[in-house]
């Protein structure tokens, strides 16, 4: 199992990870994810910054992200997916 992770992709928004669950807290969008569930973390650059979580169990969920924080998303995401994958 993964250390406990979190990120703040912005002001309003919170991720957490603890090697299982992923939840997503931002506004209106709000999101739990079992890893085995999880297939993707898409993140996009450019005009329209978004982190996208893609799930094979339900919905996908998608926030927005402040882009002097795209590094520590990065490194966040590859965490979390390769605890993912680890997972079968």
């Amino acid at each position: 199992m993964a250390d406990y992770v979190d990120l703040q992709p912005s002001d309003d928004s919170l991720i957490t990870f603890d090697g299982s669950i992923l939840e997503v807290f931002a506004g209106s969008v709000s999101g739990r994810f079992h890893a085995k569930g999880i297939e993707d973390i898409e993140v996009s650059t450019g005009f329209g910054r978004n982190i996208m979580v893609k799930n094979r169990f339900g919905s996908d969920v998608g926030l927005g992200y402040d882009k002097e924080r795209l590094p520590e998303i990065e490194e966040f995401v590859a965490r979390v997916l390769a605890a993912v994958r680890s997972t079968g």
